[in-house]
């Protein structure tokens, strides 16, 4: 300990077991203090200490440096007393990475042993990226400013950033890193800025109360599960400029109840909203040419849906489980249905095949337990074991076509399936001209 802080206990003591006032002891001793400093030791700024001359008082400095440093990559920091710390230099601050240190992990960045005394994090204007696990784990910042010369962030950069809240992200940004807002569970706004580029993988997954983050229209791509698991987010537009969304990118975002998505989108990749159980209908646009699997698996508030022109194939699970679907509007040119694609679609009870499809894999609409009704429009499609499994239903297939013959009128582990020709061209479903039912394979005349 030095000199100083033995004065300031000292004093404090005194005030306490003596009637001297408190303002006579300070004047008594300012003189010795004065030459102290001019004696070039220890200033008292440096340790942060300021007396006060009245009431005798001892206060800590405003915004004086408790830690400071420089990087390998001659980026300045400095840690004030108010917990802000503060970021200086050109150019880009370096890619580190992660280590558990005493009951917790931290960024090995120079400054990373400092994650707790964190409240705020300033970057000053000249720096232009954020590196990986810059800031990950600085579990107590509250405030994040960013300077407009940052081009970039990094992955991991501000992982499991728990009490930040609301965040923006300047203009000039081009790209978010791979899980760079990752975990950040309190955080509640995100604004994003018109010439962001690309959304990395997992950046704002599992950020469990992001309500509100709307995607610019300069938007290109959005990664792999990039807003997974953001149960409290309720709407999101998906730009024209974005042509893939990508796997997994909303799924289990339980809170959304509006998805827009816009022309220009042609693929929805696997699971990219599976486990969004909140909407209720959604309008894929024509530019869709691919839905891929499970992409819509357990959306289980969907009601309806209408399948795109351009979409010629049904995945396996794509819509499995959405146990309030109701209403499938099929593509006229459907070819084929893939495994479970329908399965557990339990508030199914009608169902009318293009003529277009010439395949229908396991399962597809397995455990449908209120279909009742199935009609097919075209030729007998090649129907695998188990796609009636668990239904009971009246398939209706096309008179005097001789593709449906007995061969194909089997259970298909179906609990109980009647075959039944009509005689119109696109009968509806309920106004059949009956021509002979088949139960099982076998005539019932």
């Amino acid at each position: 300990m030095n000199l100083k802080y033995f004065i300031a206990l000292f004093l404090a003591n005194i005030i306490i077991i003596s009637n001297v006032p408190a303002e006579q002891l300070f004047t008594s001793i300012e003189g010795d203090l004065a030459s102290y400093d001019e004696e070039g030791n220890d200033g008292l700024e440096d340790d942060n200490i300021l007396f006060s001359g009245t009431g005798g008082s001892l206060d800590v400095a405003e915004d004086s440096v408790v830690a400071s440093g420089t990087s390998s990559d001659n980026i300045s920091w400095t840690l004030d007393n108010a917990g802000t710390l503060t970021i200086s230099g050109s150019g880009e601050i370096g890619d580190y990475t992660s280590e558990y240190y005493t009951a917790y992990y931290i960024s090995t960045a120079p400054w990373g042993t400092l994650s707790r005394k964190t409240k705020k994090i300033q970057i000053d204007n000249g720096i232009t990226r954020i590196g990986n696990y810059a800031f990950a784990w600085f579990d107590q910042v509250t405030s994040i400013e960013l300077p407009s010369s940052i081009e970039s962030i990094g992955d991991y950069a501000f992982r499991m950033c728990n009490s930040l809240e609301v965040m923006t992200v300047p203009t000039g940004v081009k790209s978010l890193g791979k899980y760079s807002f990752y975990y950040c569970q309190r955080l509640k706004r995100i604004m994003l800025p018109e010439g962001l580029l690309n959304i990395e993988a997992s950046a704002f997954s599992d950020c469990i109360n992001l309500v509100n983050c709307s995607l610019p229209s300069t938007l290109t791509s959005i990664g792999n599960c990039a807003f997974g698991g953001c149960s409290s987010l309720t709407s999101i537009t998906i730009p024209s400029s974005i042509s893939c969304i990508e796997a997994s990118t909303f799924v289990n975002c339980s809170g959304l109840t509006n998805i827009t998505i816009s022309m220009g989108v042609t693929a929805i990749e696997k699971y990219a909203f599976s486990g969004c159980s909140g909407f209720a209908n959604i309008d894929i646009p024509y530019s869709v040419r691919r839905i891929e699997d499970g992409a819509f698996q357990a959306c289980s508030s969907l009601t309806s849906i209408e399948i795109p022109s351009n979409v010629t194939s049904i995945k396996p699970y794509t819509f499995s489980h959405c146990s309030n679907l109701s209403s499938i509007s099929f593509s006229p040119y459907i070819t084929s249905i893939g495994y479970f694609a329908f399965s557990e679609c339990a508030s199914l009870t009608s169902v009318t095949l293009p003529f277009s499809l010439s395949s229908m894999e396991g399962y597809s609409f397995s455990n449908c337990i209120n279909l009742h009704q199935i009609k097919f429009e075209g030729d007998a499609p090649f129907l695998s074991d188990g796609v009636f499994y668990g239904i009971s239903a009246t398939v209706y297939y096309p008179e005097n076509n001789y593709t449906w013959n007995k061969a194909v009128h089997k259970n298909y582990d179906g609990t109980e399936i009647i075959w039944i020709p009509y005689s119109s061209v696109e009968p509806d479903v309920g106004e059949i001209n009956l021509i002979g039912p088949y139960h099982d394979g076998k005539a019932n005349i």
